[in-house]
């Protein structure tokens, strides 16, 4: 229960278990704008970015146990991105697979994409889609509000994305 409780505050998921707040799409809104996505009805596409490192591979063990509708479209790391053609119940992800082997990873669905061609990919989809940045990058927290801007939810457990200058926390704010 220790270790459940930790995963959990770590991870930020009993936030993100129940709803999902996301800008809502289209021209004629602003930014600010916001819509709640019932996760028990509609499913959730994640891309997780540090799934190698230990929030990310918490995260990853508690969604498996979820009975929630996350699906994992993408797995990103610092080589790059495991794009899943269809999107995988957290279950079915087996790390220990996804090596960089070209025609190997082809004939499992699964394309090796940098992490801009990946959120095009996942802003482009449509639907409920939501990046998990699970690192500590200040590069990869500067995209945050490009891909707010696309429509795409953001949730990480760092505070990078709102510690740096005032104009980068202003946009986030919308």
């Amino acid at each position: 229960r220790d270790e459940e409780s930790w995963s959990e505050r770590a991870t930020g998921v009993p936030w993100f278990h129940q709803f999902i707040n996301r800008p809502v799409r289209g021209p004629e809104h602003h930014l600010s704008g916001r819509i709640i996505v019932s996760t028990e009805r509609a499913s959730v596409e994640l891309l997780l970015i540090g799934h190698t490192g230990q929030v990310g591979g918490a995260l990853l063990k508690l969604l498996a146990r979820a009975p929630l509708g996350y699906r994992i479209r993408a797995l990103a790391h610092r080589a790059g991105v495991y794009w899943f053609r269809e999107p995988q119940h957290p279950a079915e992800v087996k790390l220990d697979e996804l090596l960089p082997a070209g025609a190997w990873l082809d004939r499992r669905g699964v394309d090796f994409l940098t992490l801009d061609v990946a959120t095009a990919r996942l802003a482009a989809a449509g639907g409920a889609a939501v990046i998990v940045d699970c690192t500590a990058s200040a590069e990869v927290a500067r995209r945050y509000s490009k891909w707010l801007a696309a429509g795409i939810g953001v949730v990480t457990p760092n505070k990078i994305g709102f510690a740096g200058p005032q104009a980068d926390f202003e946009l986030l704010q919308g």
